[in-house]
């Protein structure tokens, strides 16, 4: 901590400046914290309290010996402990990163070195957490426990090994004699033991201590049975995804063994099937599900046999418990559902999700309907929904394929609606559920009722997904609003927000294909605010919104007084190519500009040198300024800010951690340009992700000067009391910027000594930008390697690639000269500070400078 103090508080001096609370610490210098998903107490993403703020630690550097010390100062046991990535733990949470170095005997995190990570590989994504084990901690070889279940009798089987816990893997070995020797170590019933498969009970972490299990079901303890590991093993289980777990038989069961329900149906007699096993409920899987099938399983639900349908594909939605069973294979005349074969165990069907869940349609002698009847669900109002057919004297939904507004005019005709008819694509009314019972339907448009269009022959299975069921608009009686209204929705104001547009009393979105300012001048214009500055938004940058999609490929010139008159193509173009992720947003003029600092879509530079061509990019929404995060950005970005700003866009650089990072907003994040574009907004960009950007990644750019301040390969030596030391900065493309001290040694120093007209004997080279001062702007030069006899230093070898240098990196030299030589002679030493001669910190005098010597 005393080697990077510097570092600490120039950091935490702007990074932290803002958040800090007059009147009382947000937290106590050196706590520490466990934050994430569930709360569980001491589990958690690592954060530590400096200069009143919380920091996240970056896993890089992070192992036992830092672990242990959080543990310990959390008052948790010191054995048992596991890491895991701060992922793990779910929202990865907002703030700055440290770096942390322990040795594993502190008391305290703050008695360990901390010092700002300026990695910019360690983001949000890349952060430190732990699992710590309670006070007085201790396991005995072999003891086993389930971990994530919903009771004390299921979860992810975990062993003890050496006072740890860690995982088993599910590998082909694992089965029910497995689990049999789990509930019968933990001292519960064995009979009907279940062995699940996957991430049934989440994941789990390092260490996996067992492999390719093999029992008998009799063994004492899990370690009484045999096991092996192999390359294969290990590639199969090391990710976690196929950590094993159990489900005991529990003595207070919610349902009898074998009973089946049906589950998520539009009436009690259709369903997502489920069947009960040592009091839980769980789904079957598809594979193998037949009319034979579901016939058993209506029986046994006191429906008739004749006439039951087998669903698959998950139409009735997936589970959210257990998958039971896979290739259910039945005669049709059995009792019981456990009556028909199935050669899997109970518990395990590989290669099957909830995603493929099977269901049955049971003939209901209490429900009917008439062939070709014809509803709308799941709408807000009477003339809007999803669509569906009856057939057979079953309800089941159309495909969207082929169907558009001829198709919807004749089900609203056939509703007893007049006037709009729109075919809707993408299930907005959410998916449909059971049979598919129409596809590829195509109307004249004179059809007295929807089935006498032309269509694929019905088909139990048809190969269309609920989530491609058509919806339909049909122009109601009543409307909440006018054909053409406008609102904006989700925005920090009134002025700002998501587009929404009123077609037949109904609220939708607007697709952001083509969006541009002139469209949002007239919606600005529509609404009544002031259309200087309106700026388009695009990739829902006010958030996604719900239900229906209008409008696409929007055509404004700017002029229009209406939305409407920039419509070409109809409603319902464009729904099928669009998602909520590209609703349409705006922000317009202000009503009041006094408190305002800034015009909407302004960019400016900031912390750079007075030239203006350099700095930390930020720009300006809703008369605000905010920066821009740096993912997905590159110098095809930085050109079209270079060239909106006034300058050259050729040669424009992007740079990393040049210029201090900002604060307040986060406005623009994931910009993609083509390079020719006249301003950042007509770029594809998103609202950024704050889980996944913070200001260490905002956006600084170099751009070129439009005449030369300085010669390629040109040097100066900058913040030294000597025209002979200082720090290295070389020029490139016109102006100047450091050189990154990475791997910088004396033979490099002896060539910009040199270059500089000064001798190069004696040459030092210095990589810690504390002795002059870190630099700004641009670091243009890197791992620069030379001989010693090279006239300039542009002669030696050298990268460009400064991603992962920050100016506290930046390159200085000593170089020999007759006005640093009359204050010491190399070689020289003394002691100062001391209260006597003899006592003292010892410094050494080279090329007339004294300096301290490290005590390493």
């Amino acid at each position: 901590r005393a080697r990077y103090g510097l570092v600490a508080v120039w950091a935490v001096s702007f990074l932290l400046c803002a958040e800090r609370s007059s009147s009382a610490a947000e937290c106590n210098q050196g706590d520490v914290r466990l934050e994430g998903r569930g709360g569980t107490v001491g589990q958690g993403r690592v954060e530590v309290c400096d200069s009143n703020a919380w920091w996240r630690v970056c896993k890089d550097q992070f192992g036992t010996a830092e672990a242990s010390v959080v543990c310990r100062q959390l008052g948790f046991s010191e054995n048992g402990i596991r890491m895991a990535p701060g992922s793990y733990f779910g929202d990865p949470g907002h703030g700055p990163i440290l770096q942390m170095s322990c040795s594993g005997n502190e008391q305290r995190v703050s008695n360990c070195s901390l010092q700002p990570s300026f990695n910019h590989s360690c983001t949000s994504l890349e952060l430190a957490g732990v699992l710590c084990e309670a006070l007085n901690f201790s396991c005995g070889e072999g003891d086993v426990r389930l971990v994530s279940g919903r009771t004390r009798y299921e979860g992810r089987v975990e062993v003890c090994r050496s006072n740890t816990f860690g995982t088993v893997c599910n590998d082909l070995s694992w089965g029910s004699e497995e689990a049999q020797v789990v509930c019968g170590q933990l001292g519960y019933t064995i009979t009907g033991a279940i062995a699940t498969e996957g991430t049934v009970f989440g994941a789990g972490v390092d260490p996996l201590f067992l492999t390719g299990l093999q029992c008998f079901g009799t063994e004492p303890d899990l370690l009484q049975c045999s096991f092996y590991r192999s390359p294969l093993i290990d590639y199969f289980c090391s990710a976690h995804e196929n950590d094993a777990g159990v489900i005991c038989p529990s003595p207070n069961e919610a349902c009898s063994y074998g009973d089946v329900r049906l589950v998520n149906g539009r009436m009690p007699s259709e369903g997502r099937v489920e069947i009960c096993f040592n009091g839980n409920w769980g789904t079957i899987c598809h594979y193998g599900w037949s009319q034979a099938n579901a016939a058993v399983v209506c029986s046994q639900l006191g429906y008739p046999s004749e006439g039951a349908i087998p669903i698959v594909f998950g139409n009735f939605g997936p589970g959210d418990s257990y998958l039971f069973l896979s290739d259910v294979s039945c005669l049709g005349n059995e009792s019981s559902l456990l009556d028909c074969y199935h050669p899997l165990d109970i518990g395990t069907a590989p290669f099957c999700t909830h995603n493929i869940d099977a269901g049955v349609i049971c003939a209901d002698p209490s429900f009917n309907c008439t062939n070709g009847d014809v509803r709308l669900v799941n709408g807000i109002t009477p003339h809007e929904g999803l669509l569906e057919i009856c057939y057979g004297n079953h309800f089941g939904t159309v495909c969207q394929f082929g169907f558009g507004q001829t198709e919807a005019a004749v089900v609203c005709r056939q509703l007893g609606y007049n006037g709009y008819a729109i075919g809707l694509w993408g299930a907005p009314f959410g998916n449909g559920r059971g049979l598919v019972h129409l596809r590829n339907v195509q109307c004249q448009g004179n059809e007295s009722y929807l089935l006498l269009c032309d269509h694929a022959p019905i088909d139990a299975n048809t190969n269309c997904l609920h989530s491609q069921d058509i919806s339909i608009l049909c122009a109601g009686n009543r409307s909440s609003c006018i054909d053409g209204d406008l609102r904006l929705v989700g925005g920090p104001d009134r002025q700002s927000g998501r587009v929404e547009v009123c077609f037949s009393g109904v609220w939708g979105t607007i697709c952001d294909n083509g969006w541009n300012d002139n469209d949002a001048t007239v919606v600005c214009r529509q609404l009544g605010y002031p259309t200087k500055g309106a700026i388009a938004l695009s990739s829902a940058y006010y958030g996604e919104g719900k239900g229906i999609i209008f409008l696409n490929e929007v055509q404004c010139d700017g002029n229009a007084t209406s939305i409407l008159h920039c419509i070409d193509g109809g409603l319902d173009v464009g729904v099928q190519l669009c998602g909520h992720g590209q609703d349409a947003s705006v922000v317009c003029g202000a009503m009041n500009t006094s408190n305002q600092t800034c015009s909407n879509g302004q960019l400016r530079l900031v912390g750079g040198s007075s030239s203006g061509r350099e700095g930390r990019l930020e720009v300006c929404i809703g008369g605000t300024w905010g920066t821009v995060c740096n993912n997905g950005w590159s110098n095809v970005e930085a050109s079209v800010a270079c060239r909106e700003l006034g300058h050259s866009p050729t040669d424009a650089t992007t740079l990393y951690g040049a210029f201090q990072h900002g604060n307040g907003s986060i406005l623009l994040s994931y910009l993609s340009c083509r390079g020719d574009e006249q301003s950042l907004f007509d770029c594809s960009y998103d609202a950024p992700d704050l889980y996944i950007c913070d200001h260490f990644q905002d956006v600084n750019i170099a751009c070129k000067p439009t005449s030369q301040t300085c010669s390629s390969g040109q040097l100066r030596l900058v913040g030294g009391a000597y025209s002979s030391e200082g720090r290295v900065e070389v020029c490139t493309n016109g102006f100047y910027g450091t050189v990154c001290g990475d791997r910088w040694t004396n033979q490099d120093a002896a060539v910009v000594c040199r270059q500089m007209g000064f001798g190069a004997a004696g040459a030092v080279s210095i990589s810690d930008a504390s002795v002059f001062g870190p630099g700004s702007g641009r670091i243009v030069l890197t791992r620069v390697w030379c001989i010693g006899n090279e006239s300039s230093l542009l002669d030696c070898l050298y990268g460009t690639s400064t991603e992962y240098c920050t100016h506290y990196e930046d390159a200085s030299v000593l170089c020999q000269s007759d006005a640093a030589t009359g204050v010491c002679s190399t070689g020289e030493a003394r002691l100062t500070g001391g209260t006597e001669s003899f006592v003292g910190k010892v410094e050494v005098c080279i090329n007339g400078h004294w300096g301290a010597i490290c005590s390493e």
